[in-house]
């Protein structure tokens, strides 16, 4: 949908707060610990998180700050039958801990399994527990990917489908095309010094949704030149700037995401 003559589109990534274990990947089977200073991968930081104790190391980081989450609020409460979820009209927030920023309350909600016991989304040692809560908390802001990205993203792609019918046309490493920025051959994510989890995700995510208003951006302008020869459109005096601003506008949403297990076994019957 274009609104004001922007493209606005919608990306998500998701990081979980965890204040008492941080999975680190220097655990080796003979218990020695080695490169401290590395961050951790960066998956572990994704969903499905498992959470090896002996590839864990306790973090102290400063206290958490909930704000306008109380008995008081106005709750609304749904149940699927495997999932009950719970949301509020107030709104709460939450900062602190390893969050730099404020993140605002989306959702709280708990899901489990009627047949197999193994509820929760995460793991602990390769195992899944009966039930698991999430605490969700979002933040939503605007980026503006430049033009002059968006056509490194055109030549990339224009790159590769030369390729594909001229093979002897170049490589990323060919001096004659060094001009060129090429997505498949850069590693464009720079990992932020100290693990900062938080601006990790935040970069990481920036990047996904300018990759992918990129490609909207040659799916654009495929649907209106089909046709010819793809090594005549990498370099190109046809101007497309004012075409990619309609792309350039991106809302990205990242949640951050308190985790709790129930490690315990429990009874219940499944609610319907």
């Amino acid at each position: 949908m274009v609104m004001k003559g922007h493209q606005r589109h919608l990306w998500r990534r998701s990081f979980f707060v965890r204040e008492m274990a941080i999975p680190h990947r220097c655990c080796q089977i003979n218990s020695k610990y080695r490169g401290e200073e590395n961050c951790p991968d960066e998956r572990k930081f994704q969903s499905p998180i498992d959470i090896i104790t002996c590839d864990t190391k306790k973090v102290d980081f400063p206290p958490l700050r909930l704000d306008n989450l109380n008995s008081a609020a106005d709750v609304t409460i749904k149940n699927t039958g495997t999932t009950l979820e719970a949301s509020q009209a107030q709104n709460g927030s939450i900062t602190g801990g390893l969050l730099q920023k404020v993140y605002s309350f989306s959702q709280l909600h708990f899901h489990w399994s009627c047949k197999t016991g193994e509820g929760s989304e995460h793991l602990i040692n390769g195992r899944r527990y009966a039930m698991e809560g999430h605490f969700v908390f979002s933040r939503s802001y605007e980026i503006d990917v430049s033009t002059t990205k968006l056509d490194e993203i055109r030549q990339s792609y224009y790159y590769n489908k030369c390729l594909e019918v001229n093979p002897s046309y170049g490589n990323c490493t060919a001096e004659n095309n060094d001009a060129i920025v090429f997505n498949d051959c850069d590693n464009e994510i720079n990992l932020i010094h100290s693990c900062d989890v938080e601006a990790e995700t935040e970069q990481r995510t920036e990047q996904i949704a300018a990759r992918n208003a990129g490609n909207q951006f040659v799916s654009w302008i495929e649907q209106r030149e089909p046709n010819g020869n793809p090594c005549d459109k990498i370099e190109t005096t046809k101007k497309y700037s004012d075409a990619a601003a309609q792309f350039s506008k991106q809302t990205v949403t990242i949640n951050a995401v308190l985790a709790v297990f129930f490690v315990v076994s429990l009874k219940y019957s499944c609610l319907y």
